[in-house]
């Protein structure tokens, strides 16, 4: 089977979105169960930039150790010590000092899903259409069979009126590899080259300053340039950034001037 790159970059994109999103932060949120009292907290000093690990002892007297992270799976970095936690399973919402908290972005989490869905949905669309078209049945209506045409090449229904000349299959694939040859590629490639620049890009950004990230800014060394990953801070250098979002936006604008292009180009051919 032939290589389809809008099926592949719509599969690309949605196994992406239902990872980071569905997996990497609604799974991990909802699967998240905690119940004690803070005990000791690092760093010591309370940030909501810096991530934090916890030693939080439950009613059992066991200490469980707990790392807040920059996601919103994670809960906030900036608890003090003698905070009482409780997160159940199977809910977004937790309880601080009895205190109900529910900051999960449901309606957020919940647009990116139907998002993944749908690319998902668009990629079996073109898998099964790009399968299907070359098995499609033409039906030609003409008056009578084509003189000299032998019934090894063609075979006819005659009803009263209309007499139904159908192509055969090794004909229909023929033609179909024809019409194939003369669609452009490039809007596709162009597409997917976009794709996987932006992804690049994504990637870049989140392992931005490491393995020692700058998580205040430092004019010394020039790591003034921040960069905010769902809450996490870091300080980069001018080339670093300029590098990350340069990528990204090298690849939404080369899928979407590649789109464009490719209408333009389709409607002035018509």
């Amino acid at each position: 089977m032939k290589f389809n790159p809008p099926a592949a970059m719509l599969l690309v994109a949605g196994i992406w979105i239902f990872y980071g999103f569905g997996y990497g932060d609604l799974w991990s949120r909802l699967t998240l169960e905690v119940d004690g009292i803070l005990v000791a907290r690092t760093p010591e000093s309370p940030s909501p930039r810096i991530n934090a690990d916890y030693i939080i002892r439950g009613a059992d007297g066991r200490d469980l150790r707990y790392a807040a992270g920059p996601t919103d799976a994670s809960l906030p970095r900036d608890l003090t010590v003698g905070t009482r936690i409780r997160k159940r399973r199977w809910s977004t919402a937790y309880e601080l000092n009895g205190r109900d908290v529910d900051d999960f972005p449901t309606a957020f989490y919940a647009g990116m899903l139907a998002v993944g869905v749908s690319c998902l949905w668009g990629a079996f669309i073109q898998w099964r259409a790009a399968k299907r078209r070359p098995r499609a049945n033409f039906h030609l209506q003409v008056p009578t069979i084509a003189p000299g045409a032998s019934s090894s090449h063609v075979s006819s229904h005659t009803s009263e009126k209309t007499t139904y000349v159908i192509e055969p299959t090794w004909a229909q694939q023929a033609r179909q590899r024809d019409e194939d040859r003369r669609v452009p590629r490039w809007p596709r490639w162009g597409g997917f080259a976009g794709l996987v620049l932006w992804l690049v890009g994504i990637g870049m950004a989140l392992n931005a300053g490491q393995p020692r990230p700058f998580r205040e800014p430092d004019i010394a060394t020039g790591h003034t340039y921040e960069i905010n990953n769902h809450g996490d801070v870091v300080y980069v250098t001018a080339g670093e950034y300029w590098r990350i979002y340069g990528t990204m936006a090298a690849g939404f604008g080369l899928g979407l001037s590649t789109a464009v292009a490719s209408k333009l180009i389709d409607r002035l051919r018509r």
